[in-house]
């Protein structure tokens, strides 16, 4: 047979894409829809075994994997060293830098990003100027005492009311759990109590900064991002974390157990000034995978055009040296709205790996549009 230039010649071998998820994620991820879509589209999938050596489970040219562990990703460097001609995605050792909120969020410290709308793009109401950097914040240890802990805070330009995180973002347990602190008995009670609470130092600490409780998070996929928006956290006039979003609530300071809430988490002590947040921007069940838009109706934030969800994507990829991860933006309200306003501030908050795509619209389209784009750089690049 003759190639596309009319030269003879065997015909050539159909590259392999090896995918290796942890049990539970491929359960969502490596659907029959995906299947099939990506055979239908001339992509050939192999799905790995965990547990099983690589070099066991036969030939393939690209490697895409979420496992989190020492040995598997002493594994995957020495076969990548044995197999140079493999193309992974992503590195392990670039991987790492997003199993920890402190590393993660140094990307951009002491740098501000501005971007401007490309030429052939509409700026958006209010002009074309947004930044985009990261909130104050400031890891706390473990061991550390409470003034030890507030001065660390001051250092840092922090102030009452507060945001903590776990410093781990590696999919642990807990890790995707969240305190407000409004007092210094509330953060006296992580101190003490974290570990029994669900929030155990480390712990990252960044100020509360109203954003009319609205989440953008963009999802990366090689050169494609897709944007939607979830429910956050949000403060009543009282300062109190509202159900805004559908993540489930605890306030450490109530004093009997209630429906959808943990008194003071089995503990003698209330502990004021503290509640507890458990993925408050998370889907409020399967029946929402697809929907786009679940902020509050009335969050009063201007949505960006997506021009700066494009140019924020490749600059993160370009910085994270990774092909497929989301990340979370919020605006503060109290900003850009204005009349007149030329430019509008972009927080960026977290940043995960290969997340639950599967949640998305047309999910199987993305997903198959992104193996047929690495395996074309591949080709172009052989």
């Amino acid at each position: 047979m003759a190639d596309a230039e009319g030269n003879a010649g065997c015909k050539p071998r159909t590259p392999v894409l090896g995918i290796l998820l942890p049990q539970k994620k491929a359960c969502k991820h490596l659907t029959p829809a995906l299947l099939h879509r990506a055979a239908d589209e001339g992509v050939t999938l192999r799905v790995l075994e965990e547990g099983v050596p690589l070099a066991a489970q036969g030939h393939f040219d690209v490697l895409l994997h979420k496992i989190r562990s020492p040995e598997w990703e002493e594994e995957v460097c020495a076969y990548l060293d044995s197999h140079p001609e493999v193309t992974i995605i992503d590195h392990p050792k670039a991987v790492q830098a997003l199993g920890n909120r402190a590393t993660m969020l140094k990307l951009l410290d002491d740098d501000t990003w501005v971007l401007k709308a490309p030429a052939q793009a509409s700026p958006g109401k209010g002009g074309a100027g947004f930044t985009c950097t990261t909130p104050a914040h400031q890891l706390l240890a473990p061991g550390c005492s409470l003034a030890g802990a507030e001065d660390a805070l001051a250092a840092a330009s922090l102030r009452y009311p507060l945001v903590l995180k776990p410093c781990w973002a590696d999919g642990r347990e807990g890790a995707h759990a969240l305190a407000l602190v409004t007092s210094s008995a509330g953060l006296q009670g992580i101190i003490e109590r974290g570990a029994q609470l669900g929030l155990a130092l480390p712990a990252l600490a960044q100020p509360y900064i109203e954003h009319g409780g609205c989440l953008f998070k963009v999802y990366v996929l090689g050169g494609q991002c897709r944007m939607v928006t979830r429910a956050s956290l949000s403060l009543d006039q009282d300062g109190v974390a509202s159900d805004a979003g559908p993540g489930h609530h605890r306030s450490a300071d109530d004093g009997a157990e209630q429906p959808g809430r943990a008194g003071d988490c089995g503990t003698a002590r209330p502990c004021p000034g503290l509640q507890l947040i458990s993925r408050v921007s998370a889907y409020p069940s399967s029946e929402c995978w697809g929907q786009e838009d679940l902020a509050p109706a009335d969050h009063g934030v201007r949505i960006p055009p997506p021009w700066v969800w494009d140019a924020l994507a490749q600059r993160l990829r370009e910085r994270l040296g990774l092909h497929l991860f989301n990340f979370d933006v919020i605006l503060p309200r109290e900003q850009g709205n204005e009349p007149g306003s030329t430019s509008t501030l972009l927080h960026l908050i977290d940043i995960n790996y290969f997340p639950g795509y599967e949640k998305l619209a047309g999910y199987e389209e993305l997903m198959v549009h992104f193996f047929k784009e690495v395996l074309q750089q591949r080709a172009c690049s052989n």
